[in-house]
């Protein structure tokens, strides 16, 4: 059977004397120019299927998918497949299992479109790449765009979730299990339209505290139509979960950007904040027995029932403590003050113990013929005199003076 240089062969089948013998989709194909013409091979081998208008490609991610799992070889470490995903809309109304080693990508997330108002819409095998195209939201809150399913080396980029005319209230990603690990958002969009609830889920359901591993980059999340409690990222139990340059706004009663929670695990899940601007509501609440690091980032208004480390950073502009007849421990989002005052007739000398990494102004209103000692747990401190202002700031260990008493 021939073909004309050039023509783009659908299906190939053999014959016998009165029956097809065999037959073969020949949809996906790569041409290759060589010498005197041009030949085509089976894209099976090449390992990128197409999906879109044309007739020589697949129409649905499904079709595609159905064609990965019937080829051989299967994908692998060194056989790593992509869908890429011509203009259009796609409307699905069941789940797509992405094999593992299989990515999906967009020609442009602006012009390829997809949409499912049934199920979740991907459910990923591990190591998934998911990159350049636009989810439109549907209108149940039940439904993730993206299925983590407890499954490894997730990656997400350049995919945004817009609120299709303000009808959308699904979330975004959820990823749930004891062995999860490896995780990437990055450069998305996220107009997260629902009235409660959490746009991204990232839960550890093991016993103990565990290293998840997950980076979350140049992200711009809202969630400004809540009259719920919700927002944008709720965290149980996970570690090792980094946000950078981002922006995470809400609705100013309802929405908390970052939700850390315990989640009855044990040990102290820790994540770090860098470089992001957070605002509505409360941009950043840390449950008891959490601990968080914090390090140029302004979300005033935050509230820490956990421990906080911050550095550069405008979580909650001042703070006051009372000492009078015993020292005092500040913790919390009050650890994350810029400026604090001490207040109080005191009956002795007495320690204002601050964490170890903490700086600011202050201002000691204390009254009374003792001293007022701002030190850390196990360090030396310095002595701030009554009615006097002093800039400080830990070195690890200890409290050092940067300022004279003013």
């Amino acid at each position: 059977m021939g073909f004309t240089i050039g023509s783009i062969p659908l299906y190939v089948a053999v014959c016998g004397p009165s029956s097809v013998t065999s037959y073969t989709d020949k949809r996906a194909l790569a041409f290759a120019a060589v010498a005197g013409g041009a030949s085509s091979t089976d894209w099976g081998s090449g390992r990128v299927y197409h999906v879109g208008q044309s007739p020589w490609m697949y129409a649905s991610l499904g079709a595609a998918v159905t064609a990965i799992n019937a080829a051989t070889p299967a994908p692998g470490a060194t056989k790593r497949v992509v869908i890429l995903v011509w203009p259009g809309k796609y409307t699905m109304s069941s789940a797509i299992t992405v094999p593992s080693y299989v990515g999906i990508k967009g020609v442009s997330k602006g012009l390829v479109q997809f949409q499912n108002n049934t199920t979740d819409m991907f459910v990923c095998s591990g190591n998934n790449w998911f990159e350049d195209f636009l989810v439109e939201g549907g209108t149940l809150s039940s439904v993730y765009a993206f299925d983590g399913n407890n499954k490894d080396r997730i990656h997400i980029r350049r995919v945004d979730m817009l609120n299709n005319g303000g009808t959308a209230v699904q979330k975004f990603l959820k990823q749930v299990g004891s062995t999860w690990k490896v995780l990437f958002i990055e450069d998305c969009i996220v107009d997260y339209y629902a009235t409660s609830g959490y746009a991204v889920l990232l839960q550890n359901s093991g016993a103990a505290a565990r290293y998840c591993d997950t980076v979350i980059n140049d992200v711009f999340f809202d969630a400004y139509q809540l009259t719920g409690y919700g927002g944008s990222f709720q965290l149980k139990g996970v570690q090792d979960v980094r946000f950078r340059n981002s922006t995470i706004r809400g609705a100013a009663t309802w929405n908390t950007g970052i939700r850390h929670e315990l989640s009855g695990v044990t040990g102290v899940p820790e994540i770090h904040v860098r470089h992001c601007f957070l605002e509505g509501g409360v941009p950043i609440y840390s449950e008891s027995g959490t601990l968080i690091w914090l390090r140029q980032v302004t979300a005033l208004g935050a509230l820490f029932d956990g421990s906080a480390g911050c550095r550069n950073s405008a979580v909650n502009d001042t703070t006051s403590v009372t000492v009078t007849t015993a020292d005092v421990t500040i913790s919390g989002h009050a650890s994350a003050a810029r400026y604090l005052t001490t207040t109080g007739a005191l009956t002795g000398n007495r320690n204002v113990i601050i964490p170890t990494n903490w700086e600011g102004v202050v201002f000691c209103n204390n009254t009374g013929a003792f001293t007022t000692t701002i030190k850390t747990a196990a360090g030396t401190g310095i002595v701030v005199a009554q009615g006097k202002r002093a800039y400080l700031t830990g070195d690890g260990t200890n409290i050092v003076r940067v300022t004279p008493d003013t």
